[in-house]
């Protein structure tokens, strides 16, 4: 399974490279605007001027020399006609033929007292020849230094350089913005993991989501206007899906109850029939009939409200359903019995849904329990009740789906496959409940166990 993509991730390298790009017009534009002033011709110049600078060298005998660095040698090799001078304080360095028609400039290093950088052209009817710079340096042999180069043609292979040259000196931006940038990355990355929490507060809140719990619906509040839409599309569908599911529960509750009257109907035709082993069968069939109707009736009725949540005493509970079903057990074949570590067991729930839960463990025993043995029906401390039979158990492949509703691991045994089912669908209503299977093998019996969270024993 591949991992999902990083929203956090994408928004910060989508600003980190907004931020870069900013930078690189910024630049763009610096040197647009010297080509706009002096012309492409004279900004060449000036970067010829600024490798020259940087190929400057102090040999042992302390006279300046000129070390060329391999950017220089590739201007040499772009521009054959490239020229300049160097006049430092040891002596002065030159290159190429000096056109004529230039003008003369200054020829000597610049006074002590004199600081500045700046370039100037040399003009000739009205168009610029040359630039002179005396670049920035520390050697005090090269300090001073006044460096004169012929404008050049701008070519393509030269803009890389060019750009690389205009950052590294835009000593004045660079100490600012440079800075700045780290610091707004940074603030991305704050600022945009701060406001993405709030999706996993909807990623909580959609997760709580409960199909017995309806009108729930996901925050709205604080949630930023992008994402607001989809929230309330989901709402929506929530709403309508709560709305499906009243119906459908409505039509099943109305089939169940218009049922009724027809199988009671039913019934007592059968019974005014003459004694046969058919009649048996349609009795046994009708009455599965009114059990089925019955528990469909109970799927709505003994759906639990947190709010209808009392505490109440367990092994009271179980001990009623004991005494209820002891009757039935006993005409049936089967010992049944209650087994208990505490007097009383104090939970929070609903007291005639969990009459029918443990009701209906003990009527699936009576059913499927093979008409012998005991039934145990047992509470201990931690809020386990168990209940237990010695029939052929669960087969192993069916252990997962008991709970499932109409399912039945005999097509022909007793029972709508609906008790299990609704013992579930109770359960879930009460927070921190559960119901499992314990073990799964043929010829063990089964054994249901339902886990309750205990109250605090008061003192």
């Amino acid at each position: 399974m591949t991992r999902p993509p990083s929203l956090t991730l994408r928004l910060i390298a989508t600003l980190a490279i907004v931020q870069t790009l900013v930078m690189l017009i910024i630049i763009a534009l610096h040197i647009g605007f010297q080509m706009y002033r002096y012309g492409s011709e004279a900004v060449m110049a000036n970067f010829v001027i600024n490798v020259v600078a940087e190929s400057l060298e102090v040999d042992d005998q302390g006279h300046a020399v000129l070390a060329e660095s391999p950017l220089l040698r590739q201007i040499y090799q772009r521009h054959p006609t490239l020229w300049f001078r160097a006049w430092t304080t040891s002596g002065n360095l030159a290159r190429g033929e000096r056109p004529d028609s230039v003008p003369p400039t200054m020829t000597r290093p610049l006074a002590d007292n004199v600081d500045y950088a700046l370039s100037w052209a040399v003009r000739q009817n009205g168009h610029i020849t040359a630039v002179v710079k005396s670049p920035e340096t520390d050697h005090p042999v090269i300090q001073g230094v006044v460096i004169e180069a012929g404008v050049l043609a701008l070519q393509a292979e030269d803009i890389p350089d060019l750009i690389i040259d205009t950052l590294y000196n835009l000593e004045g931006v660079v100490p600012v913005f440079g800075p700045s940038v780290v610091a707004a990355l940074i603030a991305i990355v704050l600022v945009v993991r701060r406001q993405l929490r709030v999706l996993l507060r909807v990623s909580a809140a959609a997760a709580g989501l409960n199909p017995d719990r309806r009108g729930t619906r996901l925050p709205e509040e604080r949630i930023p206007r992008e994402v607001l839409p989809l929230i309330r599309s989901i709402n929506a569908a929530l709403e309508r899906l709560d709305a499906w599911s009243e119906q459908q529960r409505r039509f099943i509750a109305d089939a169940a109850h218009e049922l009724r009257t027809p199988i009671a109907i039913l019934r007592t035709r059968l019974d005014a029939l003459p004694d046969e082993p058919l009649k048996d069968a349609l009795l046994r069939d009708a009455r599965r009939l009114s059990d089925l109707s019955t528990k469909l009736l109970d799927l709505e009725r003994l759906r639990v409200a947190e709010s209808a949540l009392v505490p109440l005493d367990l092994v009271a509970l179980a001990r009623e359903a004991v005494a209820d079903f002891a009757p039935l057990a006993a005409q049936e074949g089967y010992e049944i019995a209650f087994f208990g570590d505490t007097a009383r067991l104090e939970i929070l729930g609903d007291a005639l849904a969990l009459r029918r839960a443990i009701g209906n463990l003990i009527d699936n025993a009576i059913r499927h329990g093979g008409r012998h043995g005991v039934i145990r029906v047992s509470i201990e401390d931690n809020g386990d009740l168990t209940v237990a039979d010695d029939g052929p158990g669960v087969l192993p492949q069916h252990a997962d789906r008991v709970f499932d509703p109409f399912f039945r691991g005999s097509k022909t045994g007793q029972g709508t496959g609906l008790g299990l089912h609704l013992v579930r669908e109770i359960v879930r209503a009460h927070p921190g409940a559960s119901v499992s299977l314990d073990g799964a093998a043929p010829g063990s019996g089964a054994c249901f166990r339902l886990h309750f969270q205990p109250l605090p024993r008061s003192v």
